[in-house]
């Protein structure tokens, strides 16, 4: 049996796991709170705004981006310094807050807004902000998709066999809880076991390294298909 070369080592898991459990339970009260009664406002409206946002937006993805922020510094001590080493992590933490802003925050104010700042706002804004919320939400995920690609290239500065690590343990579970989203995937991922690690690890290897390292991690991971896909990794234009 082949080793796995990304495989995180026995203390990284166990320290990732320490450091996500508080992250997880976080993620379900999130969930919770979403169809939860409030003051003021109707249970119907604040449950359905809260199942667009967990179906709709990608409110579901930064769960998975914050679970390997998290899980990131552990793996190595190269990763755990790039961490110290603040200018590094940085930029990565302000992509992460921009996507944030497009992708969630932002749908939801202008919800809020439409409802408006009244002690009792009148039903038809409620009715209005819940027609406009599967739009509204939809819209945030697409320009979270395509501002994404240039959000990950912050990630170039950290530690490329870490950042594949970081989907060890607590990100396969907060993956796996996600179903069958619709992600980006290399070419070569077809030809792989096609398993939930392979889809998570090889969606992580295409929008956060560089094609220079995502040709490494395909080296590595992958070696038996380099040689048919290296070209397709290094020039996707082909």
């Amino acid at each position: 049996m082949v080793a796995d070369y990304y495989a995180s080592s026995t203390p990284s898991l166990v320290l990732s796991w320490i450091l996500c459990v508080p992250l997880l339970i976080g993620f379900i009260r999130i969930v919770f709170f979403a169809f939860q009664k409030h003051e003021e406002i109707p249970w119907l409206y604040s449950a359905w705004l809260g199942l667009c946002f967990l179906v709709l937006s990608p409110v579901r993805y930064e769960a998975l981006l914050l679970t390997l922020a998290v899980s990131y510094p552990v793996q190595s001590i190269t990763a755990f310094l790039s961490i110290l080493t603040f200018w590094l992590w940085l930029p990565a933490a302000i992509a992460f807050a921009l996507l944030n802003l497009i992708g969630v925050l932002g749908p939801l104010f202008l919800l809020v807004w439409i409802v408006g700042k009244k002690q009792k706002p009148s039903w038809p804004r409620f009715l209005v902000s819940a027609l406009l919320a599967p739009i509204v939400t939809f819209a945030g995920s697409l320009l979270f998709s395509l501002v994404l690609p240039f959000a990950g290239i912050t990630a170039h500065l950290l530690d490329t066999d870490s950042i594949i690590r970081a989907t060890n343990g607590p990100a396969q579970v907060v993956f796996l809880s996600e179903g069958s989203a619709m992600i980006a995937l290399p070419p070569y991922f077809n030809k792989t076991p096609q398993t939930y690690k392979d889809m998570l690890r090889c969606h992580v290897a295409l929008m956060y390294l560089s094609r220079s390292d995502d040709d490494y991690f395909l080296k590595m991971a992958y070696p038996e298909l380099y040689d048919e896909f290296h070209d397709a990794v290094m020039n996707p234009a082909m």
